[in-house]
């Protein structure tokens, strides 16, 4: 009931901006093609707001990139392979993972370039991890090799493995703080050491990070990171609402 009665309170108020809202805004994602996998960001995202526009980052130049975040007004860090453990660090663990040294380099300009505009940021799995490499924190290259756990983060097939996250201590997601739910979850990397910049706001029962946003809200417009897959689950809270505050933060900017 408490789920139904907090859905309720984002709809009117997303609708209330959605009706002000007089031009597009433009999200960029990190990666939206390729797959049918990258392209349910799209949809997702254009499930509250069928007029937004989005633009896929994947395949351009790093400078093109780059230029394009300062006509957007927020952008999506999308889920995919696994950060190089160079970047933070640990290059021994690089024969662990899969790695696209293209992507990590795409998305730390996008990251750096972002942040120097202001830009509302939203980071999803991948996202979450290489948000936190950005700001001088630290991953566990292979959570079942070093991190070993009753709990499954990945499985073979998606959309198959599930867990519980708690909720605390949020304040962009004041509203699900002490909230248990059930999240989707598709990752074997996971964060290690936090950056000092970040607090952690959900926890997964083998108390791994789940989700973190700023210690300190004033410097960004918005940021949220979450480990689970939002654009890939049913749920008023880990994944309806994270849309919603993230486009209601922009059209509040935008307008």
């Amino acid at each position: 009931m408490k789920k139904i009665f907090l859905l309720c309170l984002f709809l009117i108020n997303f609708v209330m901006i959605s009706h002000t809202q007089e031009t597009s805004i433009k999200i960029a994602i990190s990666k939206a093609v390729g797959s049918e996998s990258y392209e349910r960001y799209v949809e997702w995202i254009k499930k509250y707001d069928s007029h937004i526009e989005t633009i896929n980052l994947y395949g351009l130049a790093i400078d093109s990139a780059v230029n394009i975040i300062s006509e957007c007004d927020g952008v999506i860090l999308s889920g995919g392979p696994d950060v190089n453990p160079e970047y933070y660090s640990k290059p021994d663990d690089s024969s662990l993972c899969e790695i696209d040294n293209y992507r990590d380099s795409l998305e730390f300009a996008i990251i750096q370039q972002s942040l120097k505009l202001n830009k509302p940021l939203l980071g999803i799995c991948r996202g979450l991890q290489i948000l936190n490499v950005a700001k001088n924190g630290t991953l566990i290259a292979d959570l079942p090799t070093q991190r070993p756990s009753e709990i499954s983060h990945q499985c073979q097939e998606p959309d198959t493995c599930f867990h519980w996250v708690k909720f605390s201590n949020s304040h962009t997601m004041a509203y699900a703080n002490n909230q248990v739910v059930k999240v989707n979850t598709n990752h074997h990397q996971g964060i290690d050491r936090l950056s000092p910049e970040f607090r952690a706001i959900a926890f997964s029962e083998d108390s791994l990070i789940e989700a973190f946003e700023p210690i300190d809200l004033s410097k960004y417009n918005f940021l949220l990171a979450v480990q689970w897959h939002p654009e890939r689950l049913k749920d008023p809270i880990a994944s309806d609402s994270i849309a919603m505050l993230f486009i209601r933060k922009i059209q509040e900017i935008h307008k």
